[in-house]
């Protein structure tokens, strides 16, 4: 998301000369999420520009974690990432005492796998306190 934002601000001839570095399977990767991105609406770029900040203020190994469960976040299947999503825009919604709470109580628990409780509370790190 990063290199995506950088390209954002870079004028269509910058753009152009780091793209034609890239291996083609890459540039085409780029190009998707730069064009997905530019498809946001300007508070989603907002919160995105927030997120990365947050994820930059972390140490590198928190950083590691935190970036492997949005990949993995990625990889899930629809059905279960949808569950996921709703459940982690509920956790931004809450005041952090409250999403803590949430996270470590038996409903939430059982509701989700140790896998999906950890990319959650790695993801959680990007949300608002």
């Amino acid at each position: 998301m990063e290199n995506v934002r950088r390209l954002a601000k870079m004028t269509p001839q910058e753009r152009q000369q780091v793209l034609s570095k890239l291996p083609p399977e890459r540039r085409q990767a780029v190009i998707k999420g730069l064009q997905d991105f530019q498809k946001l609406p300007p508070a989603e770029r907002q919160r995105s520009a927030v997120e990365l900040q947050r994820l930059r203020e972390l140490p590198q190994p928190k950083q590691n974690q935190v970036r492997r469960s949005l990949r993995e976040f990625g990889e899930l299947p629809d059905e279960r990432k949808a569950v996921l999503g709703s459940e982690l825009d509920r956790l931004t919604a809450m005041p952090d005492e409250d999403r803590r709470a949430r996270m470590n109580s038996e409903e939430f628990r059982n509701r989700y796998s140790p896998a999906e409780q950890q990319m959650m509370s790695n993801m959680s790190e990007l949300l608002p306190h």
